[in-house]
């Protein structure tokens, strides 16, 4: 089973709600982009300490929207950029088996820098977390047949 708790934020300018939302995206890339890899995806609660449980959370460092259309002028002008921790623990005894960090930056100008904001970086992260989590429990991607030539 996983419980997927929110991500803490670090420092009094994140809004919390960016952290749960965060663990719900987390949460349901787990349920449903790598198989049944857990039997269980839990994103309600606190962790049930049975050993089990894998808990995932981490911490919020930064977390800038930035400006769509100040990255059209210019290139760096209006960056957006998304940094935290993601933090793996043994539900039974809380203990950390593994953490990392996640950094994301956008900063392109022109159209390509409006095209995109915050909330396709926190997309693409929690893709990218639970993926980290799925690598972990022994998901692995499946294997393109070769080209017959």
């Amino acid at each position: 089973m996983a419980t997927v708790i929110p991500f803490n934020p670090v420092g009094s300018d994140i809004d919390a709600s960016v952290g749960v939302k965060f663990a719900n995206d987390v949460a349901l890339r787990l349920q449903v982009d790598f198989g049944p890899i857990f039997e269980e995806v839990r994103k309600e609660g606190p962790a049930l300490g049975t050993n089990t449980e894998l808990i995932v959370t981490g911490t919020i460092r930064k977390y800038r929207p930035g400006d769509r259309v100040l990255r059209g002028v210019l290139i760096g002008l209006g960056a957006a950029s998304f940094r935290g921790d993601l933090i793996l623990k043994d539900g039974a005894d809380q203990r950390v088996l593994f953490s990392a960090p996640f950094d994301k930056l956008w900063a392109w100008g022109g159209y390509l820098g409006m095209s995109r904001g915050i909330e396709d970086i926190v997309s693409e992260t929690a893709a990218t977390v639970a993926a980290t989590v799925a690598r972990a429990k022994g998901w692995r991607p499946p294997q393109k047949e070769p080209n017959p030539k």
